[in-house]
């Protein structure tokens, strides 16, 4: 191997694993994650909305004609919620301290969620 490739993957094994979103593995930690927050959520067509889910499971999200209510739960170490057109299940990976990127189970969906605490959005 040339030493620019000895560099390179050097390079990857360095800074890869950091800069990659890490899947939250467990239920418990999927819930701590959204439980009494606010999400200022992107999705990948550049849309955003914001979503607030409250510790009890009721979650409320907003709309171009306001806000829709809704519940969400936690399935095994997927967080399940029925803001959208229909209940969806996503895995979270975290992409930072405050940012997670939500993957459908069906692979259709994939938005980034900033996460704050409390209801500041007042939803």
């Amino acid at each position: 191997m040339t030493r620019l490739g000895l560099l390179v993957l050097a390079g990857a094994m360095t800074f890869g694993p950091a800069a990659m979103a890490q899947t939250i593995a467990t239920g418990d930690e999927v819930k701590a994650a959204f439980a009494d927050k606010t999400a200022y959520i992107t999705h990948r067509n550049g849309t955003t909305q914001k979503a607030y889910f409250a510790a009890d499971g009721t979650a409320k999200v907003t709309e171009a004609k306001g806000t829709r209510a809704g519940t969400w739960t936690i399935e095994k170490n997927t967080i399940c919620h029925n803001l959208s057109t229909e209940r969806k299940c996503y895995t979270v990976n975290r992409k930072s301290p405050d940012t997670v990127e939500l993957q459908s189970t069906d692979f259709k969906w994939m938005p980034s969620y900033k996460l704050v605490a409390g209801n500041p959005e007042k939803l």
